[in-house]
Order: C-alpha cells, then sequence, then structure tokens
C-alpha cells in the first residue's frame, strides 16, 4: 500500500480527512445535546438541591395500623425550582396521595447545566417512619 494510503486510511480513523500533502480537515462535530425538553438528573444530585421541603402527613389510618412504608415518586422540577408533573412509580397506596402532596409543596435550586437553567427529570423518595 502506498504510503499516502496508509496515512489517508489513518486520518480517516481519527475522523479527519484528506491526505498527507493536503490539510486535513476535521470531521463535522458532535451536536450538542438538546435543551428542549428536561434532563435527567440521578435522585442524590437532586437531594442536595431542596431548599423548601414540606413534610407529609401521616396518614390517620397508616398510624392506627402502625404502618410504614417508602413511597418513590417521578416529577419534573421546573426551572424555577417548583415540583410538577408528580406521579407515583411505588409504595403502598395507603401513603401515596400523602407523598404526592407534600412533594408538590417543595422548593429546588434551579438547575445548572451546559451554562443554563433547565427543567430536571428525577425521583424522589418520601419515607413515613413512625
Amino acid at each position: 500500500m502506498p504510503r499516502c494510503s496508509v496515512i489517508l486510511f489513518a486520518i480517516t480513523m481519527l475522523g479527519l480527512t484528506g491526505c498527507s500533502n493536503h490539510a486535513a480537515q476535521p470531521a463535522t462535530p458532535p451536536t450538542a445535546p438538546s435543551l428542549a425538553g428536561p434532563i435527567s438528573v440521578p435522585a442524590a444530585a437532586m437531594a442536595g438541591n431542596v431548599q423548601q421541603v414540606q413534610a407529609p402527613l401521616y396518614p390517620p389510618e397508616a398510624k392506627a395500623q402502625k404502618k410504614q412504608g417508602t413511597v418513590i415518586l417521578h416529577a419534573i422540577i421546573g426551572k424555577d425550582g417548583s415540583v410538577r408533573d408528580v406521579t407515583v412509580i411505588s409504595g403502598p397506596e395507603l401513603f401515596r396521595e400523602a407523598a404526592v402532596r407534600a412533594v408538590q409543596q417543595w422548593k429546588y435550586k434551579p438547575y445548572h447545566f451546559m451554562g443554563k437553567v433547565v427543567d430536571v427529570d428525577t425521583t424522589i423518595t418520601v419515607n413515613f417512619r413512625l
């Protein structure tokens, strides 16, 4: 294989085009991820951004039965830090409504990604313990 072909093959594998006696051109740069929708952020990362927490009201029926449980919620945190679009992923039926009502009142610090404030898609865990 002629020397130019070997160099051309190596340059092509690196994402560049052209031969050694031509100026190499970079491949098309990757596009930045879209910031149109909410970005997914792990619950542990968002836990540090909570500014205001409303404790859930322990359901009287659960208290009388000495029941405990954990509810896992899916939520969107808006650019302003408000919680919206809360849905239950799992947890005892007895605690679900109380968990959703409490979390809807929580407030988060705005989340920054790539220099912009963005909506966040995350999960929230609410524990009910006596």
